[in-house]
């Protein structure tokens, strides 16, 4: 009987374990999310961590760019130089 529970056990851990790694995310430092500001008329560096080879899609005001996390997980684009204006930006 404990035998039994000890394999049934074993077979959730790894099945939680295989699943987590499936759903890894793209992770963001504090300084980037909603109601941040970005310098105008100057190049805009978004990056983080992702899984090592993770390719990363960065969308934000019409602009799109893509990257590839490296060995150690870190990635890194350049936003293009953008316009002042008062109208929020998703």
């Amino acid at each position: 009987m404990k035998k039994r529970l000890l394999q049934q056990t074993l077979v959730i851990v790894t099945l939680i374990g295989i699943c987590s790694s499936l759903f890894a995310g793209v992770i963001l430092p504090k300084v980037i999310g909603s109601n941040m500001v970005v310098q105008r008329n100057m190049p805009v560096p978004i990056w983080g961590k992702a899984l090592a080879g993770e390719k990363v899609l960065v969308s934000f005001a019409g602009q799109q760019k893509n990257a590839i996390a490296d060995t150690a997980g870190l990635w890194q684009v350049m936003l293009d130089p953008m316009f002042a204006s008062n109208i929020p930006l998703t």
